[in-house]
């Protein structure tokens, strides 16, 4: 198994919960886990007057930041409608982002959410004591930043850039000179690159744990920085003859997915925009192709965030596949979860994963 029920834990959120609501849950016992026993759970039973409810729990105690990427697509899967999580906290931008993708969770500040038969309990904001966040919170390090979510990127677009020099690593990510360093000593010290004097001898050390931490990451604290504009286009298929390169811009999302594994027929548009002034890349796409601005549109533009080399294979057009996981991942739609996992398996696979031309072989 993964771990083992943490009961502890699970006694602190139930108090928390009947603190916050006056609901009354109790937990009754554990049985055989969900997917092959990999994630041990505990029966909850909430009663409310005579109604009684009951729910299985999977507890992680850790920073849901660090949520393993097949825990989500277990507690998002339709057919476990009963299963919640019980973590020690749950921010609100992590928590708007498990309500849309409809994740139960209970946590030990008093953060709850939960959907069942005329039940609909929904609480955000509440933060942890000092207390809780001694027992369970890890200190803020600086592999959770922006600028280090940058970096981590694009080394793991391009491997080699781990023997580079910094002033090239910040170029690529586009970060300040001297915060490279300690980005890059805290990656070592958490056993994600060998990182040593001698730059010959630097390499990614685990490129899929780096991968997975990164995809967590991303959606909660640096897409939000990238000024996000939703849009809608006067035809659905706007999108199918348009060359991006001459707006300094690249596809992401479902586009770039259809592209790389050919499973997923787009039904929505992201695009990631140079966001340099001078090109005025964003307003030229809006204005050629009459874009309206609509906050529900299918048509997402984003700031490009980095740059890397034009890659020999002709597909400038397209984001790194790095990037089109994230983006797959972090959507409600079930579609995009198995186009994602179909581009782990093809593109971004352990066996694929010491080169940055080799992570693209898969690429039609």
């Amino acid at each position: 198994m993964d771990g083992e029920v943490n009961e502890h834990l699970i006694d602190q959120v139930l108090g928390a919960l009947k603190d916050v609501t006056g609901l009354e849950m109790r937990r009754l016992h554990a049985p055989s886990g969900v997917q092959g026993e990999r994630f041990p759970v505990t029966v909850l039973e909430l009663r409310d007057g005579l109604v009684e409810r009951r729910f299985r729990a999977v507890t992680h105690p850790a920073s849901p930041r660090t949520l393993p990427s097949a825990l989500q697509d277990l507690l998002t899967d339709p057919a476990q409608t009963d299963l919640v999580l019980v973590t020690s906290h749950v921010t609100p931008d992590i928590a708007d982002r498990w309500r849309r993708l409809r994740i139960q969770f209970l946590d030990a500040a008093g953060n709850a959410h939960l959907r069942a038969r005329d039940l609909f309990v929904l609480i955000t904001g509440r933060r942890p004591s000092a207390e809780l966040r001694a027992q369970y919170l890890p200190p803020v390090r600086t592999g959770g930043t922006p600028a280090a979510l940058r970096v981590m990127f694009v080394l793991l677009c391009d491997a080699g850039l781990v023997r580079g020099a910094y002033r090239d690593i910040a170029e690529a990510a586009g970060v300040a000179l001297g915060g490279v360093g300690p980005i890059m000593e805290n990656l070592a010290e958490r056993g994600l690159i060998v990182h040593t004097r001698k730059k010959s001898d630097r390499r990614l050390l685990q490129r899929m744990k780096m991968l997975d931490e990164w995809v967590t990451n991303y959606p909660i604290r640096l897409r939000p920085k990238l000024h996000a504009q939703r849009f809608r286009a006067p035809a659905p298929d706007w999108w199918t003859n348009v060359d991006l390169t001459r707006h300094h811009a690249q596809w992401g999302g479902e586009v770039a997915a259809d592209r790389y594994v050919r499973y997923l027929r787009p039904s929505t548009c992201t695009v990631y925009v140079d966001p340099n002034p001078v090109w005025r890349a964003r307003a030229g796409l809006v204005i050629e192709h009459r874009l309206r601005p609509d906050p529900t549109g299918d048509i997402e533009l984003i700031d490009r965030f980095w740059t890397l080399p034009a890659r020999p294979d002709g597909s400038d057009d397209l984001v790194p596949a790095e990037l089109v996981y994230a983006d797959l991942m972090a959507s409600v739609d079930a579609r995009a979860h198995e186009a994602a996992r179909m581009l782990l398996e093809k593109v971004l696979s352990d066996e694929r994963a010491d080169s940055a031309e080799a992570a693209r072989v898969a690429l039609r």
